[in-house]
């Protein structure tokens, strides 16, 4: 049964696997910049884009998401003080993650979780939103971006330790891409992804977890693009970090295995293709359900 299950087996943390994993992501970031302006165009510059963005999710929301729970460092108080690898360049910081972050697990799907007010906010529950607009174009509008600029915005003006952080990594890196004339570059492979890009494998990362699951409130997720882009680093396991979250993304593949041994009812995992397909069949379900009886009369004939 799951009791046999020692999760402290597991919560070991290795300052030099995390530290050359974050150097992994920021070295594929240049090494897409460099492969774009090395071929060229447009589709050379999409794919860097889709990279970029991927590694991007991986240092935020896999890398800085564990710092968040104190098991990328140790000492813990690094998980804080080096949040410039992770957090800082995009906008946030751990203290930042951390407010938003920690009521999820709290709150797990109820009205006070961060999650489901971001599935409200999405149009999820909608049912006057399809599943091609909420799910396929919404989420690639950037429209999402104007609310996290404004939330940014509002923790600039607000939180000293978040106005500290941002400005003493900004204003430096502002003066060495003009000294190297670099904004362009800036914009195309740094801002773009991160406005862009970014917030539409969010979502997808989000409802991958989250929506949509029969019979629980999250699931895990295999598979390539999982991998790539929304769950790297072993991070895919989010049904089992929900059941113990002091586990570090790096053992999460192992003690899932070990877990789905001994646990009484397995654990839902999906592949990317699956949780498309449950999401679909939650979107139409809502658009059934509206129906009225009038409606439904017209289109079946019944009762005549």
């Amino acid at each position: 049964m799951a009791g046999a299950f020692q999760h402290r087996a597991y919560q070991g943390v290795s300052n030099l696997r995390s530290a050359t994993t974050i150097a992994f992501d920021w070295l594929v970031i240049a090494a897409a910049i460099w492969a774009s302006e090395s071929i060229g165009g447009p589709l050379a510059w999409l794919i860097a884009a889709f990279v970029i963005g991927g590694r991007m999710m991986a240092l935020v929301e896999v890398l800085g998401h564990d710092a968040a729970h104190e098991m990328l460092f140790t000492p813990r108080q690094l998980n804080r003080r080096l949040d410039f690898l992770y957090f800082v360049p995009f906008g946030d910081t751990w203290e930042g993650y951390r407010e938003h972050h920690l009521p999820h697990h709290a709150r797990l799907m109820d009205e006070r979780d961060p999650a489901l007010q971001d599935f409200r906010r999405w149009g999820l529950y909608d049912p006057g939103r399809s599943f091609w607009w909420a799910c396929v174009v919404r989420p690639f509008l950037a429209l999402e971006t104007l609310h996290d600029l404004a939330s940014f915005a509002r923790a600039l003006r607000d939180d000293p330790t978040t106005r500290r952080k941002i400005l003493s990594f900004w204003i430096p890196a502002a003066a060495a891409i003009t000294w190297f004339d670099g904004w362009w570059l800036l914009l195309v492979y740094w801002l773009v992804p991160l406005l862009w890009i970014k917030p539409g494998l969010e979502f997808w990362s989000e409802v991958s977890d989250h929506f949509a699951v029969a019979g629980a409130a999250t699931r895990s997720s295999r598979g390539l693009v999982q991998r790539i882009f929304l769950n790297p680093h072993g991070d895919g396991w989010h049904a089992l970090h929900h059941r113990f979250p002091r586990i570090p993304c790096f053992a999460l593949p192992r003690a899932h295995r070990d877990y789905a041994a001994v646990a009484s009812e397995p654990l839902p995992v999906r592949t990317f293709a699956q949780t498309v397909l449950e999401v679909w069949r939650a979107k139409a379900a809502q658009r059934r359900a509206t129906e009225s009886p009038n409606t439904a009369l017209d289109a079946g004939g019944v009762g005549q």
